[in-house]
């Protein structure tokens, strides 16, 4: 999981706790909004933006707590992180991907209404 701190003083590894996948929204997305709605009770969704560790949107390509991939990348709006810390879907801010998201949620949370099946992982 990539070690973000959000403009609300928290880290995106504090809001892992439950056990739940998380579908972090950094570029205020509400189609992620809605997509969180089908899915509640299996995934928690987090809203915010990602800042370095003195709270102000830090450079392209330092330490990965500026939201951005690396250098010259473009800057992160949106995660879906499994329950297992492992990055399940990402797409850049600004960049819609609903049907990848779509195929993420269902994979490895289910359809929405249905519970999701058990994967193996590794």
């Amino acid at each position: 999981m990539p070690d973000l701190q959000l403009d609300d003083g928290t880290r995106l590894s504090d809001h892992a706790h439950r056990g739940r996948a998380l579908l972090v929204d950094l570029a205020e997305d509400d189609h992620l909004a809605a997509q969180a709605k089908r899915y509640a009770g299996r995934l928690e969704l987090i809203r915010g933006r990602s800042t370095d560790s003195d709270g102000t949107d830090g450079p392209e390509g330092t330490d990965g707590t500026d939201g951005t991939f690396g250098a010259g990348s473009a800057r992160l709006g949106g995660l879906l992180v499994r329950p297992d810390g492992f990055v399940a879907w990402a797409a850049d801010d600004g960049v819609g991907d609903p049907a990848g998201l779509e195929k993420a949620l269902a994979r490895w949370l289910g359809r929405d209404g249905q519970p999701g099946r058990a994967i193996r992982c590794g």
